[in-house]
């Protein structure tokens, strides 16, 4: 009598070479705002070549009533360690930055991230994509400190650096006067951007208006020095 058999083996699915927070923040760092989202490596895993893109994804109204989206890249800032490291990605709000006026409690669109590089653990590139919609953009709060054991205190004690992945993606408040500090500071750009749109669109309003000619115009006022006579 033969015996069959029929042995099932579960594969092992490996850990993504990156993760990206669920939240990003709007946060003051020495009085200028930074949009800032956040990115390790899982244990075993390293990131070289690694790099940072960020997209501005905002729908908007023309002058002329048209709706269209901006997209718009961001200067993106990291420091990025390798290996099972948590670091910051950030861009400067500042004048010259696509993200300067725009309300980011409350608009139609998204940004998005991109972090890229080449993972040593599986010998693959690879990269990771999140997109913020409001929603998922928290003003005037930080990160959560996500270390059992940080970068510092691994080097002290000769220790392998120990993230706690649960409380990765966590936000904590701040103190009031800092949360209070960079809602006004946004708020201030929104008013500055609104009130120069406000202005180029009275712009653009008046240039569309039909233009009456010298000749009409000089008619028009003799029709009405005639009509004053008449009666």
């Amino acid at each position: 009598m033969a015996c069959i058999g029929l042995v099932v083996s579960k594969l092992r699915t490996p850990h993504p070479a990156g993760q990206l927070s669920k939240y990003a923040i709007v946060k003051l760092r020495n009085g200028q705002l930074l949009f800032q989202c956040r990115f390790y490596c899982p244990l075993g895993h390293y990131m070289s070549d690694m790099s940072v893109k960020m997209v501005s994804v905002i729908n908007t109204i023309s002058y002329e009533g048209e709706n269209y989206s901006e997209v718009k890249y961001l200067n993106a800032q990291t420091l990025h360690r390798g290996g099972s490291v948590a670091t910051n990605c950030s861009h400067v709000i500042d004048k010259s930055s696509p993200l300067y006026g725009v309300d980011l409690n409350n608009f139609s669109g998204y940004i998005e991230v991109v972090v890229s590089g080449y993972d040593t653990f599986l010998g693959v590139h690879h990269s990771e994509t999140i997109r913020y919609p409001p929603s998922n953009i928290k003003i005037g709060y930080d990160f959560d400190n996500c270390y059992t054991v940080s970068p510092s205190e691994a080097m002290e004690r000769g220790q392998k650096i120990v993230i706690d992945a649960s409380k990765f993606s966590n936000i904590v408040g701040v103190p009031e006067k800092y949360r209070i500090a960079a809602l006004e500071s946004l708020r201030k750009s929104v008013n500055q951007v609104r009130l120069g749109h406000a202005f180029k669109k009275t712009v653009a309003e008046v240039r569309q208006r039909p233009k009456r000619s010298r000749n009409n115009s000089a008619g028009d006022t003799a029709n009405d020095v005639m009509g004053e006579e008449t009666k």
